[in-house]
């Protein structure tokens, strides 16, 4: 059941990634977050990417050791999870991209 999960996760993104309703583009990622347009987001589980999501969807990168600094996938998550949008946390073997993270638009 899992796996049929993840094919199914998988299709839909390659289905909506071909009608221009999807990004593995960070930047992207991280606007459409900011702006309440993801309905699924697509996270790698063993990912981390330094730094911290702004209010407007930029992306400040940083060093870990830095205390204001985050996982910028983390912020994601959160940020998604805030507008009501469906996170599916992936091995990263079964990602579709190397970026971390990938996303299905509301719009």
């Amino acid at each position: 059941r899992y796996r049929q999960r993840i094919a199914a996760v998988l299709d839909a993104f390659a289905q909506a990634r071909a009608a221009q309703r999807a990004t593995d583009d960070l930047a992207q990622v991280a606007t459409a977050a900011a702006q309440g347009r993801i309905a699924t987001l697509l996270v790698a589980a063993d990912r981390v990417i330094a730094g911290r999501l702004a209010a407007d969807g930029r992306i400040d990168s940083g060093n870990l050791a830095d205390p204001a600094i985050d996982d910028v996938l983390d912020d994601l998550t959160e940020r998604v999870a805030a507008t009501g949008g469906e996170i599916v946390v992936l091995p990263d073997g079964d990602m579709p991209t190397r970026a971390g993270a990938a996303a299905l638009l509301r719009y």
